[in-house]
């Protein structure tokens, strides 16, 4: 037997998951709803994928590869690794190859094909990638989907009453808003945005810089500074721990940083969530400047979205659900943010698949991002609205 799984590709991490029956569930990789979108290579070719890839990021950084979504449709981005030439597009399809194997190992069944969901802002040359990223781990792609529209339909909306909503995602890399008209089992893009370079990332990177600043001060050693193989493995070691302060801060009012032998010496720093809240304040202003251009370019004002819909993990910061309030409006709070374009995907894998033909058909209109490039550095917010795009059933 065959079966079509939906799978969030992401800059920072990979969810897949399978829609049984109209019900959505999570497929575990490594043991976890989610795999690290890391790569990191043996000088004989092979490679190892997910966690053990990403804790290999501290031994062997300079064979690894992590964040390679943000060059995807870039034809003349490439990674050198043991002398040979990896294109952004062999990175997918190495994780989404990675991600079906788990899944057929718990279904007890050949996946072979898949909706995978995409940022609102990718491009034509992005999409297409994502296409031969499939092709290239043996997937039949059943369509791309929009991750705002994946998380929309995941959330569960009343169906029968027509609304206008509006879907804020913030994940680890990306920052994507789409103002989507649902009615019934009709959901239409009406403007989407975003930011390729806007995500919890950053967030890891102002801590990186507090640490290392601090450290800078005590020891007089600049950590960033140097490229010596030593201070490469030192950094990855304070990212991993900026993470996992990261997401201590986003239930505890401080967190520890601590890293014994760190050059020599022990890192022991204390950051209170008000210090981090000062750090990361300017990114979630400039998400919520870009939901306000976007609703301008829409012809929309806050009172006429019905509800928020937040997605991705770094939308579980408590400083992004202040500033909303203050500056939007409540969003709705829903289930597991860090699942829901998963989910999403693979309920529309079920409609579009092996739906049993008693549900009402899932129809999904995109607004296509024309001329949105992929910058290589932080750019302005990317905004589309319009009502041209393709309806697929």
């Amino acid at each position: 037997m065959h079966c079509a799984v939906g799978i969030d590709l992401g800059t920072t991490n990979s969810t897949v998951a399978i829609c049984r029956n109209g019900a959505p569930e999570t497929i575990s990789v490594d043991g976890q709803s989610f795999m690290p979108s890391v790569v990191s290579f043996r000088p004989d070719g092979s490679f190892w994928v997910g966690r053990s890839a990403k804790g290999r990021m501290l031994i062997n950084p300079e064979n690894t590869v992590f964040l390679s979504k943000r060059a995807m449709g870039d034809r003349t981005k490439f990674y050198e690794l043991h002398h040979k030439r990896i294109t952004p597009v062999n990175i997918a399809a190495i994780l989404l190859k990675r991600l079906i194997e788990d899944a057929g190992n718990f279904l007890c069944e050949e996946v072979s094909a898949a909706v995978i969901a995409v940022p609102s802002h990718f491009t034509e040359s992005q999409k297409e990638d994502t296409k031969k990223a499939g092709q290239e781990a043996g997937l039949s792609t059943l369509r791309l989907i929009q991750e705002p529209t994946a998380a929309a339909i995941a959330c569960g909306l009343e169906t029968e009453k027509d609304q206008t909503i509006l879907v804020y995602g913030l994940g680890g890399g990306t920052f994507d808003v789409s103002i989507l008209q649902v009615c019934g089992n009709q959901y239409t893009a009406k403007a989407v945005g975003g930011d390729p370079h806007l995500g919890g990332d950053a967030f890891d990177q102002e801590i990186i810089q507090w640490a290392a600043a601090r450290f800078r001060e005590e020891s007089n050693i600049d950590i960033l500074a140097d490229q010596d193989r030593k201070f490469k493995i030192a950094q990855q070691r304070l990212r991993e721990a900026a993470g996992k302060a990261k997401m201590a801060l986003s239930e505890k009012e401080s967190a520890v940083i601590q890293i014994p032998d760190f050059l020599g010496r022990t890192l022991n720093l204390e950051i209170t969530l008000s210090q981090y809240n000062e750090l990361i304040e300017p990114y979630i202003r400039r998400t919520i400047a870009g939901v306000r251009k976007l609703l301008d370019q829409a012809g929309l004002t806050m009172e006429q979205i019905d509800q928020i819909i937040l997605a991705g993990g770094s939308t579980k910061n408590r400083l992004v659900h202040e500033l909303l309030v203050q500056n939007l409006k409540a969003p709705r709070m829903t289930g597991n943010v860090e699942e829901m374009v998963a989910h999403g995907a693979a309920m529309a894998a079920w409609h579009l698949f092996g739906a049993d033909g008693e549900s009402p058909p899932l129809k999904i209109t995109d607004v296509t991002a024309h001329s949105i490039g992929c910058p290589a550095r932080p750019s302005p917010f990317l905004m589309t609205t319009g009502h041209f795009g393709k309806s697929i059933p």
